[in-house]
């Protein structure tokens, strides 16, 4: 991929050795020289673990804006598989985003579908495409293990892009600039730009940069959760709110099958959301207790104590406020 600055390379289905378990053998000399992500990221329904899913959010996001020629989203296709209809007139056009071919068609490791796979979780979560086979006509099944030979991404051009529009945004409030470095992006996957009359204010274009070019660019690519902690989305009451919506999520209900979500929730449609286990200081991983018991001079973080880092972050940063981009 051209655009791809920094990725952790492996080898293709794992052909490195034989050793596939958990430490210590996964870093022997006899490692297959896979990664387990698409054990966690497919849907169980295909041999994964069903670990981890993608939110109901994210995938209306991704509905919210058609191409330059009406289609959907390229980038939905890529990142959570879903069944969608218009995909099988897609086959093989020339369209917007895929002027040489549209490879978009309802398969799933190599099996065509009529349906959305089941959910990854019992909490509605859509499977992920990132870094798995399902898209790839390669397998009929995940492999589980360390096995997935899909390189690991860690830096995009896109995100320099993203980034430079987020610093010309907090230091120049919107300008054309920040504007054309978003249209960029945007350009590539065939959406139409994105005008600075739009964007009144320095809070309206960050608002489109965090909660809806960042995640579509970036869904299910384990960066989020980064963003979130240096815009101090943890330490502002109106942005914990934004954020526990975003994880709406509907349990399926007795004798249901756990059937992956794909309506946009609401606080009287969904069951829970997955931020509602969030505490104070929780926004980071605690000190190990082995660690601080062999040195009596640590004295652990937020998240051994439950302490509030609000404060501290108060002073030294600016936390954008909630903007509707719908007014």
């Amino acid at each position: 991929n051209i655009e791809s600055l920094f990725e952790v390379q492996f080898m293709d289905f794992g052909t490195g050795g034989t050793d596939q378990e958990w430490t210590p053998v996964n870093i022997s000399p006899q490692s297959t020289q896979g990664h387990a992500v698409e054990s966690n990221y497919a849907s169980q329904e295909y041999g994964s673990w069903g670990d981890l899913a993608g939110s109901p959010w994210l995938y209306n996001l991704y509905k919210k804006e058609r191409t330059t020629d009406n289609r959907l989203d390229p980038r939905l296709y890529w990142t959570l598989v879903t069944y969608e209809p218009e995909y099988d007139s897609y086959t093989g056009l020339k369209t917007a985003a895929y002027p040489d071919g549209d490879p978009r068609k309802n398969v799933v490791y190599k099996a065509s579908v009529t349906r959305t796979p089941l959910s990854n979780t019992a909490q509605g979560g859509i499977s992920i495409a990132k870094f798995t086979y399902a898209r790839a006509d390669k397998t009929e099944a995940v492999t589980t293990g360390l096995h997935c030979g899909i390189n690991i991404r860690l830096m995009r051009y896109s995100d320099v892009l993203l980034r430079a529009a987020e610093c010309e945004n907090e230091l120049h409030g919107p300008t054309q600039i920040a504007i054309d470095y978003i249209n960029q992006v945007r350009e590539r996957v065939a959406l139409p730009p994105l005008q600075l009359d739009d964007f009144p204010t320095a809070d309206h274009l960050f608002e489109q940069i965090a909660n809806v070019e960042r995640p579509k660019e970036f869904g299910c690519e384990n960066g989020r959760g980064i963003d979130l902690l240096r815009w101090g989305f943890f330490y502002d009451e109106g942005r914990l709110q934004q954020l526990r919506q975003h994880g709406f999520y509907r349990l399926p209900g007795t004798g249901e099958q756990p059937v992956a979500g794909t309506d946009e929730l609401t606080e009287e449609t969904a069951t829970r959301s997955t931020y509602d286990s969030y505490y104070k200081g929780h926004e980071y991983f605690p000190i190990f207790q082995g660690t601080l018991n062999a040195n009596p001079k640590l004295t652990g973080n937020s998240a051994n104590k439950s302490s509030d880092n609000s404060t501290s972050f108060k002073e030294r940063y600016n936390i954008r406020p909630v903007v509707n981009l719908n007014d």
